[in-house]
């Protein structure tokens, strides 16, 4: 069973609420990203099979930006905020 998923999906997870904490499987736990901002595309183009995904990375020196690889199957939560989990204004529409 993969445990692993791409950043839509660990979106769609949460009820598309943002930001939430990811990272790669293989990133030490104190590298991540804060995803901020999703930009899904349902018809899946050849450079971005799931859409554009930006966040700031844990250290945030060059502020938000575009996150490669966000369609790879090989992401997980890093944490959610606690803001997120009790407030559902975070929601973002379909």
């Amino acid at each position: 069973m993969r445990h692993s998923k791409n950043l839509f999906q660990l979106w769609e997870s949460i009820d598309r609420r943002l930001p939430f904490k990811a990272r790669r499987t293989w990133w030490n736990p104190r590298s991540y990203y804060e995803v901020t901002r999703m930009e899904p595309n349902y018809n899946y183009d050849l450079d971005h099979p799931y859409g554009k995904a930006y966040g700031v990375f844990c250290r945030g020196f060059d502020g938000e930006g575009l996150i490669k690889n966000s369609g790879v199957y090989s992401w997980v939560f890093h944490s959610m905020t606690t803001d997120m989990m009790k407030d559902d204004t975070n929601k973002q529409p379909l």
